[in-house]
């Protein structure tokens, strides 16, 4: 069958700084480990997320099922109350606590719960990381559309940090200034993605190893940026 004509798709056309969203996700995630405190077990986000008559039902089961069967916990929390309205998706690898995992929906936070203030603390303290680096990310997707690099160069000396080494950015051949329309609009927030990207290079973001496995958890963000970076807290 012939080809038809127009039908060959093409890719979106990368833009400027785009190399820089990989570091600012490297940046985040070293800042999340060196600073939120995550002393807890699987079991106690079990005994956290779930009443306690569900988990001791899926405790007394588990030994009755072979392995592998129904060991992970996936579940939204939607504007959850107990967090200030925040919503999230988790995964849980239950198995690890010796539990079954819970059936979709059954997610009622125990705020009683023996880990409870801790694991609370520890979602809102990624949360205010994860929306601190929202606006690093605002400021590139800005600087993208409206900016040279000449012109990001000067109003944004530490995006260079972000940046490949061979980067027009660094390397002045040609792209010069151009003063970009409206810059009074993003100033603000380029003034702190500043203070943002230097926090996450004092966090020596080469040298994170996070051995955590067993829970994660992502933001639920937009339409448009449906969902963060997984962050794993035990």
């Amino acid at each position: 069958m012939a080809r038809r004509r127009g039908s060959r798709r093409t890719e979106p056309q990368a833009k400027p700084f785009d190399h820089a969203f990989a570091n600012i996700d490297k940046l985040e995630q070293a800042v999340f480990f060196r600073t939120v405190t995550r002393d807890f077990s699987v079991a106690d986000v079990a005994r956290y997320l779930w009443p306690r008559h569900i988990v001791d039902a899926l405790q007394a089961a588990f030994q009755f099922i072979k392995p592998g069967d129904r060991t992970t916990a996936v579940d939204t929390v939607t504007g959850c109350a107990a967090w200030g309205g925040i919503s999230l998706t988790f995964r849980l690898n239950v198995q690890t606590a010796g539990i079954l995992a819970p059936a979709q929906g059954q997610v009622v936070i125990q705020d009683d719960a023996s880990a409870a203030n801790m694991i609370r603390q520890a979602i809102f303290d990624t949360y205010h990381i994860h929306n601190s680096f929202g606006i690093v990310r605002d400021v590139v997707k800005w600087l993208n559309e409206n900016a040279t690099a000449g012109a990001a160069r000067y109003y944004m000396p530490t995006l260079g940090s972000l940046l490949p080494a061979k980067h027009a950015y660094h390397e002045g051949n040609g792209d010069r200034y151009k003063e970009p329309v409206n810059i009074n609009a993003i100033s603000h927030k380029m003034r702190d993605a500043t203070a943002i990207i230097a926090k996450g290079l004092m966090c020596d973001p080469e040298n994170v190893c996070n051995e955590a496995k067993d829970f994660y958890i992502q933001f639920t963000n937009s339409v448009d940026d449906p969902a963060s970076e997984a962050f794993f807290l035990c």
